[in-house]
Parts: C-alpha cells; sequence; structure tokens
C-alpha cells in the first residue's frame, strides 16, 4: 500500500521510532553540563529539524506513558539539552567554553551590579578548582557570587531558584568532611522532600560547595520564599555547624501497595579516569527511604559521592552516582568495590521486602 509520504518524511518517521528513547535518557541520565554529552547527542540528532520532532516526541510520550512523570525537574532538563544542542548545531565551539572564558563571562554580568565586590569574587575564585567553573553557565557563576561574601569559617545554607516555576536548589558551603552528603540527606529524607540532581565540589581553602536540587513528593515546585524551604535552610546549618557529623539515616519499610512493583535491583560500574571517579549505576524499585539507603552503603564503606543525578520513572527508580575513594581516586580496589556493590545489593534487595 503507497502511503504517499514523500522519502525524507518516512526517514525522519523511521528516525524517530529508533530514537523516541534518546532525548529522555539523555537528559535524565547524562552531566549536561559536559561539552562532550552535548557534542555527541548533535551528532547523532544532526539537524535542527530532528531535534524539534525529538523534543516534541519526548514531551508526548513521557506524559502519555505517565502524567505523573511530567514534572518540572523532567522540563527544564529536556529544554537545557534542546537548548544546548541547538546551539551546538549552530556553531560547534559554542558549548565549549574554557573555565576562564566561562569566568571572564561571570565577571562581565556581575561588573554591571555594584553592591559585588569584583576584586573579593576574584580572590575567593581562587578557592575553587576548574570543574566548579565547567559545570556551570555564566548567569549561575555570577548567581552565586553574589553569596560568596558569606562564605566563612560557618556553614553557609541558601535556597536558590533562578525563575518561580523552577526547581529550587539548595547551595551549601560547608568544611569538606566526612558525612557531609549523608547528613544532607538524612535530613531531606526526614523531612519527605526529594533530592533530584546533585554537584559536590571541593575546595582549596578545605571548604565544599554542594548544589542540590529539590522537590516535594509530587515532584513539585518548592518555592525559596515558602516555610518549607526557610525551615529547611536553618535545620541543614544547624547539623552543619557540628564539628563531628553524625548522619541520621531512618530507614523504613516500604508501603504494602508498593510491594507489588517489586524491581529487581541491577548495579553496574565503570571507572572515569578523566574525572577521576567511578560511576556506579543503581536500578532498583523506588521506595521511602532509598536514597538514604543507598548512602549508607557509601558511608559504611568510605566511598564519596562526588556527583550524583537522581531518576524515577513510575515505580522504578535509575540513579547515577560518581564515588572516589577517600584518596580523591577512582574506586578501585578489586575486592572493595565488589564487597560495596555486594553490600548495596544486600541492602537495597532486602529493603524490597
Amino acid at each position: 500500500m503507497d502511503n504517499k509520504f514523500k522519502q525524507e518524511d518516512k526517514e525522519i518517521v523511521e528516525w524517530l521510532v529508533v530514537n523516541h528513547l534518546l532525548m529522555s535518557v539523555k537528559s535524565q541520565k547524562e552531566d549536561l553540563s559536559d561539552p562532550n554529552v552535548i557534542s555527541q547527542f548533535a551528532k547523532k540528532v544532526k539537524t535542527k529539524e530532528r531535534l524539534d520532532y525529538l523534543y516534541c516526541l519526548t514531551v508526548a510520550d513521557v506524559s502519555a506513558t505517565n502524567p505523573n512523570l511530567w514534572n518540572s525537574w523532567n522540563s527544564s532538563l529536556l529544554s537545557e539539552l534542546y537548548n544546548k544542542t541547538l546551539e551546538y548545531l549552530n556553531n560547534e565551539d559554542s558549548v565549549i567554553l574554557s573555565p576562564e572564558e566561562n569566568k571572564a563571562m561571570a565577571l562581565n554580568l556581575l561588573s554591571k551590579n555594584k553592591k559585588v565586590d569584583i576584586s573579593e569574587v576574584k580572590k575567593t575564585w581562587k578557592n575553587f578548582y576548574s570543574d566548579y567553573f565547567e559545570s556551570f553557565n555564566s548567569r549561575d557563576l555570577a548567581l552565586h557570587a553574589k553569596d560568596q561574601k558569606n562564605f566563612n569559617n560557618e556553614s553557609f545554607v541558601k535556597i536558590i531558584q533562578k525563575d518561580p516555576d523552577s526547581l529550587s536548589t539548595i547551595m551549601i558551603c560547608t568544611k569538606d568532611r566526612a558525612n557531609v552528603f549523608a547528613t544532607i540527606i538524612g535530613i531531606l529524607d526526614s523531612e519527605n522532600i526529594n533530592f533530584l540532581d546533585a554537584k559536590l565540589f571541593g575546595m582549596k581553602n578545605g571548604f565544599c560547595l554542594d548544589f542540590i536540587t529539590i522537590s516535594n513528593q509530587a515532584g513539585e515546585v518548592i518555592s525559596k520564599h515558602s516555610s518549607a524551604a526557610k525551615s529547611l535552610a536553618i535545620r541543614l546549618k544547624e547539623a552543619l555547624d557540628q564539628e563531628v557529623l553524625s548522619p541520621k539515616i531512618v530507614k523504613r519499610r516500604q508501603p504494602k501497595h508498593l510491594k507489588h512493583f517489586n524491581t529487581d535491583t541491577i548495579i553496574k560500574y565503570k571507572h572515569d579516569m578523566t574525572h577521576r571517579w567511578t560511576e556506579v549505576d543503581i536500578k532498583t524499585s523506588d521506595r521511602p527511604g532509598l536514597l538514604a539507603s543507598i548512602c549508607q552503603v557509601f558511608l559504611d564503606h568510605g566511598a564519596l559521592i562526588r556527583k550524583a543525578r537522581i531518576a524515577t520513572y513510575g515505580e522504578r527508580a535509575e540513579d547515577k552516582f560518581c564515588i572516589t575513594s577517600k584518596e580523591n581516586t577512582p574506586y578501585l580496589k578489586k575486592k572493595d568495590l565488589e564487597r560495596l556493590i555486594n553490600d548495596m545489593s544486600v541492602s537495597l534487595s532486602g529493603a524490597n521486602k
């Protein structure tokens, strides 16, 4: 039967069918601040026409599969991937900015604000490694810099929000020591707040700067002006101001209605020698306290979390953690890694029951 489609239309439809999950998977699981991720995706898409069609198909597919999966976080990730890919297609060099170029653009933005002391910003920036300036665009760097005058010997916690419809991010500057991330997750878990993304940066002065993107249990925005956000900031600061951190990780039973949706736990890992960390991918059933359970295992094995990306598909969680040893190297010792993976599997499988 002749469907009377033009050949070029047939080719686009065929390409979309084959690659219908490409944009969803890339935006949910990859680090969109990495220029290589954007360039690889753009080379796969090749044209703006394909990008437009794939974006529309992805939004429709996610919304139709499960309306509860479509939220502000998914929307922002897809928009970021779309915009960066379009920029790359228009100019292949545009997304690859050196740390110095990113800093220069941010300083240019800050120079327009008379309340900002540029010399103090430059002084503070000397404490950061290049990965911080590679992970954010110039607007984000400028936004962070406005609060960096408050970075001192006490912990600094602030809820930031780019616009009223975007998810909030917790910006935390505190002494870099064991259990910082586990302490944060323990408090979020106790407040029934979801964490969706984490970027953690060590500093040369012995502090760390962490960014945790959050939502409520329904995946909705927690406004930075809300009482919940203000209360959370106070609790985090009080906990992180303690000299020795003792994370309060509470184990919870899985609700009966979720036991019917059990997913086998699958854990994979690979070493990334470029970033000097080990990526651990975990697929398991979503449940209350899941992240607290994962953090507890990493904590027990002395693994430090450097970056995390959380993705939930209905009752299934697919999470990625970038970890290092206490010596800031990939988690290379085979027997130690095997014990960690085994304990993680036992912990998560046991929590399913």
